[in-house]
């Protein structure tokens, strides 16, 4: 019995065979194909895995992208973690496009996912000279604050910086922190009441936020 190891589904999606797994003396194996006698009624399945592309797109061929420039196939579920290493010669990385598994905009260089559809990400680079910093702090990460640490922008964007408030993470029933505020410094507004801001940064700037642990 003998089927086909690789199966297309379309140009970015397929099934690999990972072999066979079989009733009365079959057994199993890794192959797409097994020879047997039958002598009494017997099953014989094939274990296909799905499998998605991963493309990354990395313009002006800046540093060396991980995984590398170009196409790859990943298992279904597989943990993929994409990353360059920035600066690079007079350039920085300022995030990714993103498609499929990934966010479609992200302001990191580096990035963990799980892969469950055809991916692509392009990487962002911006000449040292346009770029500006912003650096945001939260206690233990409350409220998985986004954008999270330092990130780089080009002058003039603007940012939308936010968390997730009340913040139970992993406390005990009756145990929370809620988000008072931020602090600011640079383009950031220097204090608020607010979960989230928005500012057009145009200089090197910080958020701090705030939190008040409730029972």
């Amino acid at each position: 019995a003998t089927t086909d190891s690789i199966v297309m589904l379309s140009a970015d999606m397929r099934q690999l065979c990972r072999g066979y797994t079989g009733t009365d003396g079959i057994g199993s194996g890794g192959d797409n194909n097994v020879d047997f006698t039958i002598t009494s009624n017997c099953t014989l399945t094939w274990n296909y895995q799905t499998q998605y592309t991963f493309e990354v797109i990395n313009p002006g061929g800046y540093d060396s992208p991980v995984p590398p420039e170009g196409e790859q196939w990943y298992d279904e579920g597989d943990t993929i973690t994409a990353y360059v290493t920035s600066p690079s010669g007079t350039h920085i990385c300022i995030g990714y496009y993103g498609t499929g598994s990934l966010p479609s905009v992200s302001p990191y260089d580096s990035v963990p996912f799980y892969i469950y559809s055809p991916t692509t990400i392009q990487w962002r680079w911006a000449l040292l000279s346009d770029v500006v910093s912003l650096t945001v702090n939260s206690p233990d990460d409350a409220g998985d604050p986004f954008p999270n640490g330092t990130t780089y922008w080009t002058i003039g964007s603007t940012v939308e910086a936010y968390v997730t408030s009340p913040w139970f993470d992993s406390y005990p029933d009756g145990i929370r922190d809620s988000c008072t505020g931020f602090s600011g410094t640079g383009s950031a507004p220097s204090s608020g009441t607010s979960d989230s801001v928005s500012f057009v940064i145009n200089e090197n700037s910080t958020l701090d936020w705030n939190w008040q642990r409730q029972y």
